[in-house]
């Protein structure tokens, strides 16, 4: 599930708390990077889960092999704010663990930087199973937790990462990341780094997983 009242004073830009601050903006580059990476796995009909107000489902949009994209978000002030900015693309308001569309309805899925924010993982990837077409494809993007960084955290930044307001709820590892797609019939078919600290480090990571059986 997703507290839907906390991500609505989010993007109202309420203040949250010590560390959850108002809804980040990704630059033209950081959309044109996550372009770049994912354009190999994206075409047919396509959802942005947790859109946010949209920068990156327009962007998908621009993609050639992209034929229509729809975006959703828990949020009811994200979604105004993305139908306002992109009237031509198909805003909805609802939930990862409830998706509001039909079995294999979709050839791909994009969740960018949104599954760390679900507190029920099991019915998300269930849902994202259910929507996808077989052989469709799931991209993921998420906060990397290698032994590095662990270690890190565990010494200089645990109050910062696990604040009671920190809306990170749920951390994966490259690992654990792929248990739970295999569960949900999924199959790992590329996975890199989403950046670095210097080439030792993974900022984030990114992976792509072929649909491959039914639940």
């Amino acid at each position: 599930m997703v507290d839907g009242a906390f991500y609505e004073r989010y993007w109202k830009q309420q203040k949250i708390g010590k560390v959850a601050g108002v809804p980040p903006q990704r630059s033209k580059e950081e959309l044109e990077k996550i372009k770049l990476m994912i354009v190999p796995y994206v075409h047919g009909k396509g959802l942005d889960v947790g859109c946010g107000d949209g920068d990156l489902t327009s962007c998908l949009k621009t993609l050639g092999n992209v034929k229509e994209i729809f975006g959703l978000d828990i949020s009811p002030t994200a979604i105004l704010k993305a139908k306002k900015k992109y009237p031509q693309i198909s805003f909805q308001v609802g939930s990862v663990t409830q998706i509001p569309f039909s079995n294999r309805e979709f050839d791909f899925i994009i969740a960018s930087e949104i599954i760390e924010h679900i507190l029920d993982t099991e019915s998300m990837f269930a849902e994202f199973n259910r929507v996808l077409k077989k052989k469709g494809e799931l991209v993921i993007t998420t906060v990397d937790f290698n032994l590095l960084k662990k270690i890190i955290i565990g010494l200089f930044f645990w109050e910062k990462y696990f604040y009671p307001t920190n809306p990170h709820v749920r951390f994966f590892t490259k690992n654990t990341l792929k248990e739970m797609l295999e569960k949900f019939g999924f199959k790992v078919i590329k996975y890199w780094w989403n950046g670095s600290y210097l080439g030792i480090m993974p900022k984030g990571q990114a992976v792509v997983a072929k649909k491959i059986s039914e639940l």
